[in-house]
């Protein structure tokens, strides 16, 4: 953790106590990979070990008010600020030695999505509307599309297909092909998800979170095939739901947004092995 007053603290999850602490300026670009702490303020990253404190590595040459987080491997870097002069570049640093991988600058902002084995998805949001794959080992794009993806929604990505929330009116769940960016299949929702939810993988599901329609009705938890887009199930929960499930062996468990109402754990398990189209149970 960064205090306000820019302390560094590492805290051993044992016993409470403080493993090690070092002044190091206010920012939020905080995170861990491996053995290393990773902290950036002043256009500079610094990689500190986990049990000391001591710095590994520095580099230099990054936005002055970045923000970072981990993907595929790698620490990602974007400016936390935009305006004239300000650098659009995303840009992957190696963990293990703080050298620059790769940088990827379109010329705008962009936001970092997910990461899977068909690569790192971003998206751009303030000049254009877009949707780019680039290569996490290279940094190089496989594919752009012209296209509006929810913001907060966390895009699924397999070996073979993206899926992800896009549009705003109507808004559609669309799963691409990751080779080149085409559209397989897409379903039109009848509203977005809320808040930070992603499109989940339950064994040869897509499953999402929906919101009510109007307040005080259920919300539709969806569930649908990955080969083919069809529709495997709908639960409606009987209320707001605003974080994304949890998967557990053959059930999805939701946590509702009222604490009055406790929601359902649907099992998947008979989707799974072609029993039927509803859920097995309900909680």
């Amino acid at each position: 953790m960064v205090t306000t007053a820019g302390v560094l603290q590492v805290v051993n999850l044992a016993d409470g106590t403080v493993r090690w602490r070092r002044t190091v300026g206010v920012s939020p670009a905080l995170t861990a990979a491996g053995q290393l702490v990773i902290f950036g303020v002043n256009g500079r990253l610094t990689g500190y070990d986990d049990r000391t404190g001591r710095p590994r590595w520095t580099t230099g040459g990054l936005p002055d008010q970045p923000t970072v987080l981990v993907a595929d491997g790698l620490v990602l870097v974007l400016s936390n600020t935009q305006g004239p002069g300000i650098t659009t570049a995303l840009t992957a640093v190696l963990p293990a030695t703080g050298r620059v991988a790769w940088r990827f600058d379109p010329g705008e902002s962009l936001t970092v999505l997910s990461a899977g084995p068909a690569g790192l998805t971003v998206a751009a949001y303030v000049f254009s509307r877009r949707l780019y794959l680039l290569d996490p080992r290279t940094g190089r794009l496989r594919w752009q599309e012209a296209t509006f993806v929810a913001q907060g929604i966390v895009p699924l990505v397999t070996s073979t297909d993206i899926l992800a929330v896009e549009g705003q009116s109507p808004i559609r769940l669309v799963d691409r092909a990751a080779a080149d960016g085409r559209v397989r299949w897409q379903d039109t929702l009848t509203t977005p998800p809320v808040g930070q939810q992603q499109v989940l993988a339950a064994g040869p599901l897509a499953v999402l979170q929906g919101a009510p329609v109007t307040p005080g009705q259920p919300a539709p938890l969806l569930a649908y095939r990955l080969t083919n887009g069809r529709a495997a199930w709908r639960v409606d929960m009987p209320t707001f739901v605003a974080t994304q499930p949890v998967l557990t062996p053959g059930h999805v468990l939701e946590q509702p947004a009222d604490l009055m109402s406790a929601c359902a754990a649907a099992s998947w398990a008979r989707i799974r092995t072609g029993a039927g189209n509803r859920p097995a149970d309900r909680a």
